[in-house]
């Protein structure tokens, strides 16, 4: 498993800016605080390979298509599991509710968390849609995401009996 330390290793291996480690934690603390929510609701997901995948799943956020540089770069030391994670972690589409997996929770918990904290999807897409450099069709797409996400949201909390931010809040 990705622990602190390894992470901490691979981070400055990769020499990956402070602001962007802050955020792997945030979205550590959130996607395991989402796991184990989901797993006292009767899942069966496995946290150390969320809480490995999320340590450091923006690893490599300073390369062009980081994700696949970011997988590339955990598989070379070992890590597939974890890197297959962090090869889908912006661009996976929500599975049924009923299948819920370790995937969703790592794009589920980066999708809610801007910069270093909690801030839940429409905030996050908000500070998206305030980027410069945002186009038309970026906004369209960042929107549909955040439909998609906001249900997808609402199935979860459906699942654990709490709010997203009755959880983390």
């Amino acid at each position: 498993m990705i622990d602190k330390a390894i992470q901490e290793k691979m981070f400055d291996e990769y020499r990956t800016p402070e602001h962007v480690r802050k955020h792997c934690d945030a979205v550590t603390e959130v996607a395991v605080t989402i796991g184990r929510a989901l797993n006292a609701a009767g899942r069966n997901l496995d946290l150390e390979l969320i809480e490995g995948a999320a340590r450091v799943h923006d690893v490599a956020r300073t390369a062009d298509r980081h994700a696949d540089v970011g997988a590339e770069f955990l598989i070379e030391r070992g890590y597939p599991q974890e890197a297959e994670l962090v090869r889908y972690h912006m661009n996976h589409p929500f599975g049924s509710l009923d299948d819920i997996d370790e995937q969703d929770v790592l794009c589920l918990a980066d999708r809610v968390v801007r910069e270093d904290q909690y801030v839940g999807i429409e905030k996050r897409v908000e500070y998206l849609l305030a980027k410069p450099g945002m186009t038309e069709e970026g906004a369209a797409l960042m929107k549909s995401v955040m439909s998609a996400t906001m249900q997808y949201i609402h199935g979860v909390e459906d699942i654990i009996g709490v709010t997203l931010d009755e959880l983390l809040g």
